[in-house]
């Protein structure tokens, strides 16, 4: 059905076979939701997912409805929903960065970097979420932090695709924001060593030199 572009139809089968086959029965609303979501039902989306979350608290319905609480600018709901999902779950990664993204909203960016602070110490796999987290502490003034996090960042993402000349650029920035010019000339040459070839060399050595 899904592939022939059937999506309400994969949906209601997606749920018919959840009836049936109770083995299947969460694997088989996931999928109804997201058919759902993704495919102009939104309407569905929300009354699956509010009566998953009414006879089940799992986890993954909690923070899709709280993502729509968040669409519909009902943030303190949102935010309630995000918080009982992480008391019970504190390594769902994903309800962190969401719950960030509603205080974010808030105004209250202090308690949403101390989210991604949480986020990150669980796990420092995610770039994104480490530059998130880099950006946010400049913001807030907590320049040690950031270096600290934009650092990590370049470590993590040496000799990958993941490497950005900007990553250079933030780093050089605080340096300089710090007084720190003594490790100018050595993140200097590793910036070129690193981005030989790279399309972000010229613009972050320009920004770096500046």
């Amino acid at each position: 059905l899904i592939d022939r572009g059937r999506f309400r139809e994969a949906a209601a089968e997606s749920m018919r076979i959840s009836a049936v086959q109770p083995a299947f029965a969460a694997d088989c609303a996931r999928m109804a939701v997201d058919l759902m979501l993704n495919h102009g039902d939104e309407a569905g989306a929300r009354a699956l997912l509010e009566s998953l979350v009414a006879a089940s608290e799992l986890a993954w319905a909690v923070l899709q409805l709280a993502r729509l609480r968040y669409k519909d600018d009902k943030l303190d709901e949102a935010a309630d929903m995000l918080e009982r999902v992480l008391s019970a779950h504190p390594d769902y990664l994903r309800a962190h960065d969401a719950l960030v993204d509603v205080r974010l909203r808030q105004g209250a960016r202090e308690q949403a970097m101390s989210i991604l602070k949480q986020a990150s110490a669980r796990s420092n796999a995610n770039v994104a979420r480490m530059r998130r987290l880099g950006n946010l502490a400049e913001d807030l003034g907590d320049l040690e932090m950031a270096e600290q996090v934009f650092g990590q960042v370049l470590e993590r993402t040496r000799n990958s695709g993941m490497l950005s000349g900007e990553d250079y650029s933030n780093l050089s920035r605080l340096f300089v924001a710090q007084g720190k010019l003594d490790k100018l000339d050595k993140l200097a040459n590793d910036q070129k060593k690193m981005l030989k070839g790279h399309k972000d060399l010229e613009l972050s050595t320009a920004l770096l030199e500046f």
